[in-house]
């Protein structure tokens, strides 16, 4: 299945480096974005199919629940919240030769991100209850397994 989301969808909350950005392709830095791009556009791929088997049981939904993933106008999803929580923890540091490093600057204080991945995590739950009720008012039974919603609640942050 292609991806429902796009680069786009990570912006304010979840906003994650380097994926609002763009530049010349034949630079160094236009390299550098095209790379990171690629990157998320992957783990758009691996995590959307995460979350879609956990949800419906498929990686393959309707069209009419795959529209209800995703609002094209206001660019949300509950996918791109599932993505951010799962891909933050890979930006705060890079693997190297010599081990992970953190990346520092002069005149900054290092925070955690995980009050952002709660509150992302918060965000998707809400989503995808509203998500839910639209199916259960429409009578639609897509025979998915209903426990993982009930998981999800349960869980007051992701990790």
């Amino acid at each position: 299945m292609e991806n429902l989301i796009t680069p786009a969808y990570f912006h304010g909350l979840i906003e994650l480096p380097d994926s609002q950005v763009s530049a010349e392709l034949n630079t160094p830095s236009g390299e550098a974005v095209a790379y990171q791009n690629d990157k998320l556009m992957v783990n758009i791929a691996k995590y959307q199919k995460k979350l879609l088997v956990k949800l419906f049981g498929s990686e393959v939904v309707p069209d009419e629940v795959a529209s209800l993933l995703v609002d094209e106008t206001t660019l949300t999803s509950p996918i791109a919240n599932y993505v951010f929580c799962n891909v933050i923890k890979d930006y705060q540091s890079t693997s190297t030769m010599q081990g992970e490093q953190i990346q520092s600057a002069e005149n900054t204080i290092h925070i955690s991100y995980k009050n952002k991945q709660d509150e992302a995590w918060n965000d998707m739950v809400e989503m995808l209850g509203e998500i839910r009720e639209v199916l259960y008012n429409a009578g639609k039974d897509f025979d998915y397994p209903t426990d993982y919603y009930s998981e999800i609640y349960k869980l007051s942050y992701f990790l």
